[in-house]
């Protein structure tokens, strides 16, 4: 029951994974993965975020249509900044991401010298430079 309402509220957002949803409802993946295991839901949570958007009955139980005629339209002018919204967060990741590995990389050729000058790149603190310094959000 749980994992088919949870599926029909990623259908009427336009949401194709459990980490969108998450991302709206203001809550975490993990979150969702208990609803499933648990087969219960935070039915405030759910039903504050769709403010009277989605005809519940349709929701928990299949019965009906969606949505009504007069909500659609304006649903769909939120949905679609929601979706942009997402869109620029998953950007901004995927920059966070190459600037990670540019910096790791950059970690990974810095050469050290010894006492008589010899080179020596020591790769335990090289990987552990690499690992600690950068924390990205």
């Amino acid at each position: 029951m749980v994992n088919n309402i949870l599926l029909r509220m990623k259908t009427i957002l336009g949401f194709k994974s459990d980490i969108e949803l998450s991302s709206y409802l203001g809550t975490t993946p993990q979150s969702i993965s208990k609803w499933k295991k648990r087969n219960s839901l935070d039915y405030e949570l759910l039903i504050s975020k769709l403010n009277n958007k989605v005809n519940l009955n349709w929701l928990f139980y299949g019965e009906g249509e969606p949505v009504s005629e007069k909500k659609k339209e304006g649903d769909k002018e939120e949905i679609l900044l929601l979706r942009e919204k997402i869109k620029e967060k998953d950007e901004q990741i995927k920059k966070q991401e190459i600037q990670k590995e540019v910096l790791q990389e950059t970690i990974m050729k810095m050469t050290f010298y010894d006492h008589n000058g010899e080179e020596e790149v020591p790769e335990m603190y090289v990987r552990e430079v690499a690992e600690n310094s950068v924390n990205y959000k």
